[in-house]
């Protein structure tokens, strides 16, 4: 038992957190990295310094937020845009959201193959097909003309 947080200090020769033990740490992980002969000592130290419990996979904030936007993308009523959604295309702050001033309001391409009403249309996940059925007994699949 120690008689203060100072005491501990010493004796497990630590600063204390913060950017000077970090920095510490990060050398003598680095110093001794270089000293390992075989992959299975690496891996030991690397135990001892960080448990699997605590490390996280590689690039996994990079998953998460893709996971996020993709979610925010189809759950977003407007959203007219072929293709994925990235980061660079959003923003941490606020949640994604088109408004409908974003659905386009001019015709771009008028499919005239049915004989009857349409009773039914469907575009493809990435927004380059149209799928139409008709009373006329039709099912037409079209590639769509996007203006960029």
């Amino acid at each position: 038992m120690f008689n203060s947080l100072k005491d501990m200090y010493k004796a497990a020769n630590w600063n204390g957190k913060g950017f000077v033990s970090r920095e510490n740490l990060m050398e003598k992980l680095q110093s001794n990295f270089l000293t390992f002969s075989t992959k299975k000592q690496f891996e030991n130290y690397h135990l001892e310094y960080f448990p699997p419990d605590i490390m996280l996979p590689p690039k996994r904030l990079e998953s998460l937020l893709s996971q996020a936007i993709e979610y925010q993308q189809e759950q977003c009523t407007y959203h007219v845009k072929p293709g994925k959604l990235s980061i660079e295309d959003v923003t941490l702050l606020e949640d994604h959201a088109c408004t409908k001033q974003t659905l386009p309001c001019v015709t771009i391409q008028i499919l005239t193959d049915h004989t009857d009403e349409v009773w039914f249309c469907k575009f493809s996940p990435d927004g380059t097909k149209l799928a139409t059925g008709s009373k006329d007994g039709n099912l037409y699949i079209y590639d769509l003309d996007m203006v960029k």
